[in-house]
Formats: structure tokens, sequence, C-alpha cells
């Protein structure tokens, strides 16, 4: 499943990758469940750059709060963060708001 991060964490295109079955540990996808990630995250990635246009395009997964494989896709618009800093920020919702054009009307 692919869906978008709520809106509270002021990152637009920040979106989640995870299995519909509940999965917590990687050595429980199977090679086809593999397969179709690939597939899903060449998506979201293509999706990602040619509607917003990050700077840098950070994927994690931690499933320690949540405890479910999944798959965090968060873009960098600014140059103010860095890293494992921003990362920590973006998870935690405290990014400060910016200014970036919506490809769509919500």
């Amino acid at each position: 499943m692919l869906r978008h991060s709520e809106r509270s964490k002021n990152c637009p295109a920040y979106l989640y990758i995870e299995p519909i079955e509940h999965i917590e540990s990687y050595n429980e996808l199977s090679i086809e469940a593999w397969l179709e990630f690939g597939k899903v995250m060449g998506i979201a990635v293509e999706w990602i750059y040619k509607h917003y246009s990050p700077k840098k395009l950070y994927t994690v997964s931690i499933s320690e709060a949540v405890k479910h494989l999944h798959f965090h896709l968060v873009p960098r618009y600014q140059d103010d963060i860095l890293g494992i800093e921003y990362l920590s920020t973006a998870l935690s919702a405290k990014l400060p708001e910016i200014d970036v054009p919506l490809p769509f009307k919500i």
C-alpha cells in the first residue's frame, strides 16, 4: 500500500510504503513481495520527483513506534537541516511549514 503522510508533518509528498498483510520483519517478506515493493518504490520516487522536485529524497524504515514493517519516503526541499537530523525532525512532525507548490488542488 502507498499512502501520503499526515498533513501535520509539513512535508508534501512524504509517502509511506507498507505491506497490506501484517509483517514485522524484513525476513517475513517473500521474493514476490520484494519485487512488488521495488515496483511501488519506483512509481513513488518517479511521482515525487516529477511533481515536487525535492533536493533530496530519504528512505527509512524504523518500525519501532508501529510494529509493522513500513518505509518512509521523505523529501527534503531546503538545505537548512540535513541527514539524520532532518529525518528525526520530519518523523516527529516538527518541520516548519514550507511553501511547496502542490501539483493539484486539495
